[in-house]
């Protein structure tokens, strides 16, 4: 039994720090495309393309909207999201 919870702890800690890993350098890789884009078009360029993006959204309904804002944020997020799930894959008692 021992030996079996020093295994789920070993083979736990080793894919947590696998998926932290992998979570930071597509965080990393996420906020170095971001900045160029901000850098190259300004913000005022982007801010304007998400919003032409978002107006034909909410003129199609609620639900759509939700359903599109909930989808990029996801897209977005998921390396965190990543990270989170390898801190607590790492954490296993």
């Amino acid at each position: 039994m021992k030996r079996s919870r020093q295994a789920l702890q070993f083979w736990g800690s080793l894919a947590g720090m696998t998926l932290i890993g992998a979570g930071t350098f597509l965080l990393y890789q996420n906020a170095e495309s971001a900045i160029a884009a901000v850098t190259a078009h300004g913000t005022f360029t982007l801010v304007s393309g998400i919003l032409l993006a978002l107006v034909p959204t909410l003129h199609a309904g609620r639900e759509q909207a939700l359903h599109f804002l909930l989808e990029h944020a996801l897209i977005s997020l998921w390396p965190t999201l990543l990270v989170a799930a390898g801190t607590l894959l790492a954490r296993i008692p």
